[in-house]
């Protein structure tokens, strides 16, 4: 006669229990049932939910199924209406899933103009240390997080610290002899984040160590081409501008070109702008008012047409300087017209 198992046990009546056939939820899925717990601890309705935050029941309903998720910033909103502290709301998104986390993290960066982003970025730093959810994820979270929200940051300090984070995986790493090493995508957006540190702080020189260091690696990139030429075309803007800084504005004007085309090619449209006042800056240098004025133009308009109203504002208030031009008062009907440029000079 069989052996009958514990009920909770491994074996029942000497037959494995099956597994269950109810797959484990999809990222939706797992938001939708945490905010549905939520609101029903906090005796709310669906409908309650959505008059307080100003959606439609709906909205809500689709959230809780799974069908959709909620923006970041309706999230927050959700969050403090069930009285939830910032960092247990990010956890409540994150779980114990890395991919998750990955997840959650590109997709705070599109909604940076919602929240305090340096408070953001530390909540989910710490989130990740804890959690052990991946050095990936913390190299990536500590670099937007606690470096680059921190412009006042001393360049030693920046690079210091940017160091270390390569270190994690790469213990011998040097910043002096970069080509050697193989990277990823994270780690090659800290190398970027150093070199335009350096420009910022007009150190050239040391920004083009950097910088051309990870264009001489860029076959030893983990990545697939389309992220290659997104890392590779801020790469070559900031080199670009570094060459700008130099003098060699011919090398300046070659690099910008060449990473907009890269741009181009794998439609990354908004890089467009800064790339095309680079080559418009170089050609100023170069004693080419036309050449100048042509792509100053194009890169105002691109920068209002990708919605970059503060960056136009720069080129505008340059062109001003140097042609005396009120960009704001041209119409995009002239940009092809010889005459016009001969006019506004």
């Amino acid at each position: 006669m069989r052996q009958k198992g514990k009920a909770n046990g491994k074996v029942k009546n000497g037959v494995q229990p099956r597994k269950s056939s109810k797959a484990a939820p999809n990222e939706s899925q797992w938001v939708g049932i945490q905010i549905a717990n939520m609101r029903k601890e906090n005796g709310m309705t669906q409908a309650e939910v959505a008059e307080s935050l100003g959606v439609s029941d709906s909205t809500i309903s689709r959230i809780e199924r799974g069908e959709c998720k909620p923006k970041y910033y309706l999230f927050l909103s959700m969050m403090q209406l069930f009285n939830v502290s910032r960092q247990d709301a990010i956890q409540i998104l994150i779980g114990d899933d890395c991919q998750r986390a990955s997840n959650l993290f590109n997709e705070l960066r599109t909604h940076i103009r919602y929240v305090n982003i340096e408070e953001l970025f530390k909540t989910l730093s710490e989130i990740a240390k804890e959690n052990h959810i991946g050095l990936k994820i913390y190299r990536q979270v500590y670099l937007y997080g606690e470096l680059l929200t921190k412009p006042n940051l001393e360049t030693h300090v920046f690079v210091d610290e940017a160091v270390g984070i390569i270190r994690i995986t790469k213990k011998d790493f040097d910043l002096k002899d970069i080509s050697k090493y193989h990277f990823r995508l994270d780690e090659i957006m800290v190398l970027n984040g150093i070199g335009a540190k350096y420009i910022n702080a007009e150190k050239p020189d040391e920004a083009l160590r950097v910088l051309e260091g990870i264009v001489e690696s860029m076959d030893k990139f983990y990545i697939n081409e389309s992220l290659k030429c997104e890392v590779y075309v801020n790469v070559l803007r900031n080199l670009s501008t570094c060459y700008g800084m130099s003098g060699e504005y011919l090398k300046a004007e070659q690099t910008a070109e060449e990473a907009k085309k890269l741009a181009n090619k794998y439609d990354k449209q908004r890089l467009l702008p800064y790339l095309i006042n680079n080559i418009g800056e170089a050609k100023f240098y170069q004693d080419d008012m036309e050449g100048y004025f042509d792509n100053v133009f194009l890169a105002y308009n691109n920068a209002i047409a990708m919605g970059d109203e503060s960056f136009a504002e720069i080129i505008k208030i340059d062109a001003h300087k140097r042609l005396g031009i009120d960009f704001s008062t041209i119409g995009k009907k002239y940009l092809a017209l010889p005459e016009t440029k001969q006019k506004y000079e």
